[in-house]
């Protein structure tokens, strides 16, 4: 495990190879975040999942919430990981073995599959899914891999504080032709509110009228049952306009445009999106990769 070396220790700016392998392993730099910055919240990460590995051997265990406690018999074991991590690999060149996972034996329903939890100001990450997951690689409509790899991403991107196009890079691990296309349509808390709420009214008024409390014309609610849902589907597609001219341009540039991508924040992925030209395109890579830390480690490993 990367968190485990002295890796971090003997890490220095100049050591772009080092930094690489952080990188690989998705450990990515903020936005604006030096060297001297970016090595200690290493180093904090390190310390909070050495404290975390000690507590899951002691018999009290590991409670991350005051509702939440894991043993170590919990833990989601590397085979499983690797499933996940293969995936992640593939598309954005990225391994995580250092966040660890818990099979969750509460139940929180039968739609949960699972879902990471990030906690910045605490250093760490960490994963939960259904315990029906120990046993079997499929469960609903949910594959453990695919679950697993979507949540990474999650993990990986958190310093990049990005909700434009987050959802879009963790659906990309779905199997799914259709979940691929609409991951992006939900990124905001209300997103799914504005969408069923409409439903709902228009559900509630048609049986009033269908019971005869009142007599009303149901069309203006059909349309606004269709508003909110017609504007996740312009935003998504907009969205992914937007990510699609960005990887064009990157595509001739970079040995592999998914994975720089994955690593950019909204304002990168716009910025490349509206480079006008070749030259303008490569410009601004080299404008960022000569003042940003993260920019220094993409130039590095993906750079032709």
């Amino acid at each position: 495990m990367i968190l485990n070396s002295d890796l971090i220790e003997h890490l220095t700016p100049e050591r772009l190879d080092l930094l690489a392998e952080l990188d690989g392993a998705g450990l990515f730099a903020e936005s604006g975040e030096t060297f001297e910055i970016y090595h200690e919240r290493l180093k904090r990460i390190r310390d909070k999942f050495k404290a975390i590995s000690d507590e899951l051997e002691t018999e009290a265990g590991f409670a991350p919430f005051d509702d939440l406690e894991f043993s170590k018999d919990d833990l989601i074991s590397d085979e499983i990981m690797e499933e996940a991590a293969e995936i992640t690999n593939s598309l954005y060149a990225f391994k995580i073995d250092w966040v660890p996972g818990f099979f969750l034996s509460t139940n929180l329903g039968m739609l949960w599959g699972g879902c990471a939890i990030s906690v910045p100001e605490e250093n760490f990450s960490l994963f939960l899914i259904r315990k029906s997951f120990r046993s079997v690689k499929k469960w609903f409509i949910y594959r453990r891999d695919e679950l697993l790899a979507h949540e990474l991403c999650h993990i990986a991107r958190t310093p990049l504080h990005d909700y434009r196009f987050e959802e879009y890079f963790a659906y990309q691990t779905s199997f799914s032709r259709l979940r691929r296309y609409m991951g992006n349509c939900f990124i905001y808390r209300y997103d799914a509110i504005g969408f069923i709420m409409p439903v709902m009214l228009l559900l509630f008024v048609q049986i009033m009228i269908t019971v005869e409390f009142v007599q009303i014309a149901i069309w203006p609610f059909w349309i606004t049952a269709g508003l909110y849902p017609l504007w996740l589907f312009i935003r998504n597609q907009l969205a992914r306009n937007i990510i699609h001219r960005a990887r064009r341009k990157l595509a001739w540039i970079c040995a592999a445009p998914s994975a720089v991508l994955f690593r950019c924040s909204a304002s990168d992925i716009t910025e490349f999106a509206a480079a006008p030209d070749d030259d303008a395109t490569i410009k601004l890579w080299q404008d960022k990769a000569e003042h940003e830390l993260r920019w220094k480690i993409i130039d590095y490993r993906f750079n032709y």
